[in-house]
Parts: structure tokens; C-alpha cells; sequence
């Protein structure tokens, strides 16, 4: 997504500018610590791993909209506001993980540890680029209201806009397949 904005844009899909480059080293960590995240899901056994690849490709699918309207400040308080989102999220699923399980508790503390490290590095990252924007441009007025506008308008983390989650809703049942432990 950052990569389509006014002014880090990158044209090619390899671009040499700084910002290209940038937001790609991004892209390869995110992909990498999901990976690892989704494989240590797949191992544990403890969760349904059919329904969280039908929630992951649903997702996919739906596409996204974060309505930043390609400007660089929308985009990177999104972003900022979404890692925050992401480090709670598998912070938690790595304490629900290691809870039982005495014999891989040291590789559960590596992957929470890792991920909030990343998590944590990533927002001060983007939170630091909002600012160099800023600055650059002499244009805080524009980045509050960017925030503004954001938090009121765009920031929706609500899973009942999944089809599984919505499912369990309607049936009146307590359990969510994506997210339920086995």
C-alpha cells in the first residue's frame, strides 16, 4: 500500500529511490514474521488452520480500502495505527500459545519477543517518516488533520466483516472457527 502513494510511490516495482527501498525491506519483514507466525499456528495443532487460510484468502480477496486517497500522511498514520494493531494481535496469540505448552514455551518467548521488537521498530519507523514528511513540507496542519480524518472515518478492525466470524454471530454460538482453539 505505501508504495502507491504521492510521493513515495514506486513506479516499477524496483525502483532505486530511497523510499522504494524502504518500503519494501518493510514488506519482505511483515511477510516473513506472518510466515513464521503462521507456521508455529500450523505445528501447535491447537488451532483450525483450514479456517484461518478461508479467512486469510477471504481477506485477500475483499482487497482493501483504506480511503488514504494517495496521500503520504494518511497513509503512513494508517500504517502506524495497523502495526499497533498487529503487535497487540500476535502478542496476545503468542501468550494464548505458550500458555499449555511447557516444552515449546522458549520458542513461543522467541517469537513474541521477535515480533513485538518488530512490531515496536516498525511504528517508530513510520511514525519518524510521518514526521520527516512533515517537516519537509512544512505541513503539520495537514498530518492532524490526516489523523483526524483517519481515526474518524477509515480505521474499522471489526472481524464481523468476515464471513466465518459473521457466521458464528448469526447462529448465536460462542464459537469463532478462524480464531477458536482446537
Amino acid at each position: 500500500m505505501l508504495n502507491t502513494l504521492n510521493g513515495v510511490r514506486d513506479e516499477t516495482g524496483a525502483s532505486l529511490t530511497s523510499w522504494a527501498i524502504w518500503t519494501r525491506a518493510c514488506t519482505v519483514e511483515e511477510n516473513r514474521h506472518g510466515d513464521l507466525l503462521n507456521k508455529y499456528l500450523y505445528l501447535s495443532g491447537r488451532v483450525d488452520m483450514r479456517q484461518i487460510e478461508k479467512t486469510i484468502q477471504y481477506s485477500i480477496g475483499s482487497g482493501m480500502g483504506p480511503r488514504t486517497e494517495n496521500s503520504p500522511y494518511l497513509g503512513f498514520i494508517y500504517t502506524s495505527f495497523r502495526e499497533r494493531a498487529t503487535l497487540i494481535s500476535h502478542g496476545i496469540t503468542a501468550r494464548l500459545a505458550k500458555e499449555p505448552w511447557e516444552s515449546m514455551r522458549t520458542r513461543v518467548r522467541w517469537l513474541e519477543k521477535e515480533e513485538s521488537e518488530f512490531f515496536s521498530g516498525l511504528e517508530r519507523n513510520y511514525t519518524k517518516a510521518l514526521e520527516w514528511l512533515t517537516l519537509a513540507s512544512q505541513r503539520l496542519p495537514s498530518a492532524y488533520n490526516g489523523m483526524g480524518y483517519l481515526y474518524l472515518n477509515t480505521i474499522d478492525l471489526n472481524p464481523e466483516t468476515l464471513p466465518d466470524i459473521a457466521e458464528a454471530k448469526a447462529s448465536n454460538t460462542d464459537e469463532v472457527h478462524a480464531f477458536s482453539f482446537c
